[in-house]
């Protein structure tokens, strides 16, 4: 009696915790790129969007790895209606992009906003959920003179949080 009185419970309990479970609709995101020729991937990519102004809208999507290695990209464009295409630095358009990388948590950072880099994001799907595309370029070192990465092959795919 009192076994299966404790499959029962199992039973509902499993019940329970499978009812209660809701699956979610936000697909698992990720960035994918070389580094100088080394495959990167970081998992479970988010991406932000937010108004950082009356006339801008900024997009920022990151993601990580087991090894402590972060990747992002912020691009800031002078659009209330942003849309897909390819966006690069350009001041004299009020368009700024930033690919950021970091080799472990606390390792060394690079970004492209230093003299000498450079970033192209291009967005192929945009949309009130997701947000796709391509990116590369050149990150510099802040801590090494003159260090640099080369980012090429750069995808990512996120949904908005």
């Amino acid at each position: 009696m009192k076994l299966k009185l404790s499959l029962l419970a199992g039973l509902v309990a499993i019940l329970c915790f499978t009812a209660c479970t809701k699956e979610s609709d936000k697909p698992a995101g990720s960035i994918t790129m070389l580094i100088n020729d080394s495959t990167f991937t970081g998992n479970y990519a988010t991406a932000l969007r937010f108004d950082s102004s009356s006339t801008h809208t900024t997009f920022s999507v990151s993601a990580g790895n087991l090894g402590g290695g972060l990747v992002g990209f912020t691009l800031k464009i002078p659009s209330k209606s942003p849309s897909t295409g390819m966006y690069s630095n350009n001041p004299d358009m009020d368009t700024y992009v930033s690919i950021s990388y970091s080799v472990s948590m606390f390792g060394t950072e690079y970004n492209s906003f230093l003299q000498g880099g450079n970033a192209i994001v291009t967005i192929t799907k945009l949309d009130g959920k997701i947000i796709e595309g391509t990116f590369s370029g050149r990150v510099v070192s802040d801590a090494e003179n003159g260090g640099f990465l080369d980012i090429t092959e750069g995808k990512f795919s996120a949904a908005f949080d």
